[in-house]
């Protein structure tokens, strides 16, 4: 029994995704952009939002042109992709915070310090809100947690984001 084109396209490009960001995460690593040069980091990782997006849009769009997609395939397709990339990339990431990088958090929270310093921010705010960045951190340290966002509400607002930018082709009679 062969699998059908709408499967392999999702698992296609949620293996593409997952990997892609598996490598992003190395390279933030290797290039150490994730610790000693975290204040560049940051805005490579405000950028590679884009990467989902591309991955998730393609997807639908080679589904689209396969035949006519309504709505709700449209979110089937985006979030079995964000599903199948989660599957690959949140155990690899939950490797790479207990291996291969344990310290990043700690980089994490020497550069809010410093801007929350830079700021003049009192030492009894500045614990506050590092304290409060402590929590946020433990609450998200599970293997797969917030992954009903990145699998779920993610994928599927950029299936809707979609509807406009890649219409469906006019049916002809």
């Amino acid at each position: 029994m062969t699998a059908s084109p709408l499967l392999k396209n999702v698992v296609a490009h949620g293996c593409v995704l997952g990997v892609a960001l598996c490598l992003y995460t190395t390279g933030m690593w290797l290039t150490r952009l994730d610790t000693l040069y975290l204040a560049t980091g940051q805005y490579l990782d405000m950028a590679v939002v884009v990467l989902p997006v591309a991955v998730l849009a393609a997807a639908i769009n080679r589904q689209r042109r396969r035949a006519y997609l309504p709505v709700w395939q449209r979110v089937a397709v985006a979030v079995g992709v964000g599903v199948v990339a989660e599957v690959l990339y949140r155990p690899y990431l939950a490797l790479y915070h207990a291996y291969l990088n344990p310290e990043w958090f700690s980089f994490v929270l020497a550069l809010k310090r410093t801007e929350l310093l830079a700021a003049s921010r009192t030492a009894t705010a500045v614990a506050a809100a590092l304290a409060k960045l402590q929590a946020a951190h433990a609450r998200q340290a599970g293997v797969f947690s917030g992954l009903w966002v990145s699998a779920g509400v993610l994928p599927t607002f950029v299936a809707f984001l979609t509807l406009p930018l890649l219409p469906n082709r006019q049916l002809r009679s």
